[in-house]
């Protein structure tokens, strides 16, 4: 028998839920990324795409300079 775990993690779930927002939400997003602990693959991964969506490339290319080579 197999059991999956499903384990919340609530900022990553914030910023999903905040980059619905697009711009309107981009002071929100960006200081909640900066405040968490634990960054791990799904932080970044959501971090990137919503830099990407809402245009702000550099930002985006900067992050993943920071973006460590290991992460979860």
């Amino acid at each position: 028998m197999v059991f999956w775990v499903i384990v919340f993690y609530p900022p990553n779930a914030f910023i999903d839920s905040y980059s619905k927002f697009e711009e309107l939400a981009f002071n929100a997003v960006w200081k909640l990324f900066m405040i968490m602990e634990d960054r791990d693959v799904v932080s970044w991964n959501s971090m990137m795409a919503w830099l990407l969506k809402v245009g702000q490339l550099s930002e985006a290319r900067k992050l993943f300079d920071e973006m460590p080579e290991k992460v979860g």
